[in-house]
């Protein structure tokens, strides 16, 4: 398991009373489903964590008319992304556990600038 050498900040210790306030509320379900959605576009489209810390994420959103305040980038690193992590991961385990065979290929290159890359592709059935 991957574990964080710095302390997890969490997305009520980020945002605080009021964020925490807000799960009680009518609409704190929604908001916990934005910061979910938001993370998924971050990781799917392979966005830089800080895109939620530029203002014009928060002028899309006000241009939209909406309530939602973004939050840091810190969320989204400690919090969040990890438990995406995580539940894919548990997911992901508990597909190959039934598996009977397991195949794995790797390569490794580097680019123009001498940055190396690495893949490692799993199949099982």
């Amino acid at each position: 398991m991957l574990q964080s050498s710095r302390t997890t900040t969490s997305i009520d210790h980020v945002l605080g009373k009021a964020w925490q306030e807000s799960f009680r509320g009518p609409h704190g379900s929604k908001y916990k489903k934005a910061v979910r959605k938001l993370s998924n576009l971050i990781i799917n489209q392979l966005l830089p964590f800080d895109v939620v810390d530029c203002d014009e994420m928060q002028e899309l959103l006000d241009v939209w008319g909406t309530p939602f305040k973004t939050p840091d980038r810190g969320c989204f690193t400690d919090s969040s992304v990890l438990q995406l992590y995580h539940t894919f991961r548990a997911n992901l385990m508990g597909l190959m556990a039934t598996a009977s065979h397991i195949a794995l290929t790797s390569d490794g290159w580097s680019n123009v600038n001498v940055d190396g890359y690495e893949v490692i592709v799993g199949l099982y059935w």
